[in-house]
């Protein structure tokens, strides 16, 4: 049953009552929202009797965080925030949650660590995605007949309601969002993106390409994920320039939780991290793969691949490893077929550092990208290089910043 009326009291009963009207108990809400820390700390000192004044309110944080802080991470990007919401709501709930998740991340978030707010939608685009703004967006994921597809709000300013994929991508692109397909040809994304591929949307650059998982763990293979590897070189052979983001399912978690086996990390080039007023700028980093994915084992801090002599592909890398490596590998792609040139590392020792520089035969390579695996399996790699530089789409320019070699974890 749902019911929007309001019913008011009496004036003899509300004017007995702490909270007398409704302008009150609003004005109430939004000091509460806008301080949770001083709102409750006001409250507890005028209504309790202390024997001994209390100096500090609860300073109280997400289980999760101490366990990613924990493992060395200093920013991490939640989307499945409305689990327990009403995603699908058209009314007043659904900016209000957001509003709330917008400044929880910002309350999480300081010059340590970042907690960037995105949402897996699924809706619309077809399969699941995820989408990702560098501020605080407001959007309906449907809308009614009689709705616009965009108003102004007095409490949230720009409202946008969204019921066809091209709403969705006006959206994105106003905004300076950005779009990955998740779990791609599996569970909820299974067909996709393959569905979409001729798609204006999905060909656009601000749609950034796929979701990297460990699984399948296939321990007769030197290397995890390779579904997701396949659909990355399949995506670069369609002709379309995409990537690939590390993205690991946590759920609810806390320091009981066992994350180091099957976590992997968006390492990121940035000079510093940035604050939440900010985060956009670690986003374009992410959309320029700017950086390397890695399960933490091993770690790339220089990685540059180039054209070669003739139809050859140049690769020069550092890398430290825990564990002795295995095989280096320069997969690469000519527009139909994926190929690729394995080195064997089987020489080297743990807890190492090295320096490499390979060359391999690519005829006709249009794509190439860099692996490397230990003998337990862990690895680490970059995101693809294009023989020809990107074409920057419309929606995509004016986003894209430079940033200097250092190594942020996401």
């Amino acid at each position: 049953m749902s019911d929007s009326k309001v019913y008011l009291p009496s004036s003899e009963f509300a004017k007995h009552a702490q909270i007398q009207d409704l302008s009150a108990y609003h004005d109430l809400q939004e000091r509460a929202a806008n301080d949770p820390a001083k709102f409750w700390a006001e409250l507890a000192s005028r209504e309790l009797t202390w024997f001994e004044p209390f100096h500090q309110p609860l300073d109280w944080q997400p289980p999760f965080k101490a366990v990613m802080e924990g493992l060395g991470l200093d920013s991490a990007m939640i989307m499945d925030f409305h689990g327990d919401g009403h995603p699908s709501d058209l009314g007043a709930i659904r900016p209000r949650e957001l509003e709330e998740y917008y400044r929880a991340c910002r309350a999480q978030s300081g010059k340590k660590f970042l907690l960037i707010p995105a949402e897996e939608a699924n809706v619309i685009l077809g399969g699941h995605w995820a989408l990702v703004f560098p501020k605080p967006v407001y959007w309906y994921m449907d809308r009614k007949p009689d709705q616009p597809f965009e108003s102004a709000e007095a409490k949230y300013g720009k409202l946008y309601r969204v019921h066809t994929p091209a709403e969705v991508w006006r959206m994105v692109t106003a905004e300076g969002g950005y779009v990955y397909q998740t779990h791609p040809r599996t569970k909820g994304s299974t067909g996709y993106p393959d569905k979409i591929r001729e798609t204006d949307y999905f060909r656009d650059a601000r749609f950034l390409g796929t979701g990297w998982k460990e699984m399948p763990s296939d321990l007769s293979s030197p290397r995890l994920g390779e579904r997701a590897f396949k659909i990355l070189d399949d995506m670069n052979n369609w002709g379309l320039h995409k990537r690939t983001i590390g993205e690991v399912d946590v759920f609810q978690l806390d320091t009981n939780h066992e994350l180091y086996a099957h976590m992997n990390v968006n390492y990121l080039r940035l000079a510093e991290l940035p604050d939440f007023d900010h985060y956009g700028r670690l986003l374009d980093a992410l959309a320029k793969g700017d950086g390397f994915i890695s399960t933490g084992e091993i770690v790339l801090p220089r990685a540059t691949i180039a054209p070669g002599r003739g139809d050859s592909i140049h690769v020069e890398t550092e890398i430290d490893y825990t564990f002795p490596l295995r095989l280096g590998e320069i997969v690469w792609g000519d527009g139909k077929e994926t190929h690729r040139q394995t080195i064997d590392l089987q020489s080297t020792h743990e807890f190492g550092h090295s320096g490499f520089a390979w060359d391999a035969d690519a005829p006709g390579w249009t794509w190439a990208r860099l692996a490397v695996w230990d003998v337990a399996g862990d690895g680490a790699f970059t995101n693809p290089t294009w023989r020809e530089a990107p074409k920057v789409s419309s929606s995509a320019a004016g986003g894209l910043e430079a940033t200097v070699p250092s190594r942020r974890a996401f």
